[in-house]
């Protein structure tokens, strides 16, 4: 069953909330082995609509990196989809950025990492 706005949010917020921790530490790893951060594409290759959970695809991946999401990174089944963009240079660091469509508009909240604190906000409409 579908679930209202409020109710997407707040658990697309528990889901991230529960898997921080553990997204915080493969990063560390991750950038201790690669010298760089993990890179995830979007989760989900059509973004979770109007509060249904759908199914993730961990396949995808970009084209300079050989590893993918995992089902221990982020659940299989999801209202909102997981995208972490990667920064590197003076500047290093990344950004977990949330996303999802409800009645039609953009919904996102980023959290930063490393020097990319700056980049965090809670959920907004996203307008082009």
């Amino acid at each position: 069953m579908a679930m209202s706005l409020p109710a997407t949010k707040a658990k697309a917020d528990g889901i991230y909330n529960a898997q921080e921790v553990a997204l915080t530490q493969r990063q560390a790893a991750y950038e201790l082995s690669h010298g760089r951060y993990f890179q995830g594409l979007d989760t989900h290759s059509v973004l979770p609509a109007d509060g249904n959970e759908t199914a993730a695809d961990f396949a995808h991946k970009p084209t300079d990196q050989e590893e993918t999401w995992t089902p221990s990174d982020f659940p299989a089944i999801s209202p909102a989809s997981l995208k972490i963009d990667v920064y590197g240079g003076e500047l290093v660091g990344y950004v977990a950025t949330l996303s999802f469509v409800y009645g039609g508009v953009l919904w996102q909240k980023a959290h930063g990492y490393g020097d990319f604190t700056h980049l965090d906000h809670d959920w907004q409409e996203v307008t082009e």
